[in-house]
């Protein structure tokens, strides 16, 4: 799990203090999502953009950021602050695997998410990296959207995105169903973060004047793109070209092959067909299924877990499946076993209640109730025998 934070001032003449400080506040707590590296791109007004990135979590480099040259212009000529705190998936932890990653000196990218397929994109270590290659060809000045929705259909996996095209002089904000993304717009300025509740909490406590505009989700396969030189920001829905399934041959049932007693079956394609949903629906329905959180969502927002709220929304994926999937499910906070506070990144259990198929993408929803975490083994020590007294 990765962390996306930014800002935007609607001024042409700098970042104030209130604007400055929710970047940078956001991007320490933002800390909880991912530890290992932190990276800024910083963009001035006048396009002109640069990055720094470190393999530290923000806590060690907030003040280096900030009296950075870069950081010092955002006083003067800041236009938009975009940030990342990484958790590393793919690719060692290292200052050249942390985000951004920089395309053609002309486009930047930051990415929460871990991608299937990242290879197919482009040869690098880092999927992100791969994912900004990629996007970079289709994020561009003359946008065509039938190129956009080609391109994005090509990417097997988890992800929300923010990137930024020199050329445009333009952000740009998705994600999938797989990862959260949240933003408001405000008088003062554009605000977005993969949290919602700290994404308020933050504007809040800075004295940012929302209104009635409350932060909202930036819904799945939903593309925003805000123009730095008029302040202005669009909202597009695309639907993603997904390739079409290789036909299963003699040895494959509906994109499903059996193996193993009693008809157990695996799932292999990325896609699915429609006919395999409904096996798959058929035998999994009311059956216990494990699957591992990697993200949540609060339910009751703006209320935060500190102010009591203890109902999330879990989402994650099953190792049983290849398949292109989502697992999504409830959770109470006072479930979990004592003195356990960790969330993500576990292992749960539930029963599978209902299952939803995206003919488009071929991809599986499991909704789950009754879930439950999976207490971890405790190591087993064994001792030799000794028979020397201490």
């Amino acid at each position: 799990m990765c962390g996306i934070v930014g800002s935007i001032v609607k001024a042409h003449n700098g970042f104030t203090k209130a604007t400055e400080d929710v970047f940078y506040q956001m991007l320490y707590a933002n800390a909880l999502r991912g530890d290992d590296s932190t990276g800024v791109i910083f963009v001035e007004n006048n396009s002109s953009f640069g990055i720094m990135k470190e393999a530290y979590a923000s806590g060690y480099v907030l003040e280096e950021l900030k009296s950075s040259t870069m950081g010092k212009k955002t006083w003067t000529k800041g236009k938009a602050l975009i940030g990342h705190n990484r958790k590393a998936t793919v690719g060692v932890v290292a200052d050249t695997t942390a985000h951004p990653f920089v395309v053609d000196d002309t486009f930047a990218m930051v990415h929460n998410g871990t991608l299937r397929n990242h290879k197919a994109l482009a040869d690098t270590v880092v999927d992100s990296e791969a994912l900004a290659i990629h996007l970079s060809k289709v994020l561009v000045e003359n946008f065509v959207v039938e190129d956009f929705e080609e391109a994005i259909g090509k990417v097997q996996g988890a992800y929300a995105l923010a990137a930024y095209s020199q050329e445009a002089d333009k952000v740009f904000l998705t994600r999938n169903s797989e990862r959260p993304l949240a933003y408001i717009d405000t008088n003062e300025g554009f605000f977005f973060a993969s949290e919602i509740a700290m994404l308020f909490w933050i504007c809040d406590r800075n004295g940012i004047k929302m209104g009635d505009n409350a932060p909202v989700w930036l819904k799945a396969d939903e593309l925003l793109t805000y123009d730095l030189s008029k302040n202005t920001f669009t909202l597009l829905n695309y639907l993603p070209k997904k390739a079409t399934p290789v036909t299963p041959t003699t040895a494959v049932i509906g994109n499903m092959r059996k193996i193993g007693q009693g008809g157990q079956v695996t799932y292999t394609d990325k896609s699915v067909s429609k006919s395999a949903f409904k096996q798959m629906r058929n035998h999994w329905t009311g059956k216990k299924l494990e699957f591992y959180a990697d993200d949540y969502i609060e339910r009751d927002f703006p209320n935060t877990v500190a102010e009591g709220s203890h109902e999330v929304n879990l989402m994650g994926e099953c190792d049983s499946f290849t398949c292109s999937h989502m697992v999504y499910g409830e959770f109470d906070l006072y479930d979990l076993p004592p003195g356990d506070t960790n969330l993500i990144d576990c292992l749960y259990s539930g029963l599978v209640s209902e299952m939803s198929y995206n003919k488009v993408t071929g991809s599986v929803s499991f909704i789950l109730t009754a879930i439950k975490k999976v207490p971890t083994p405790l190591l087993s020590l064994t001792y030799e025998n000794k028979s020397t007294v201490h």
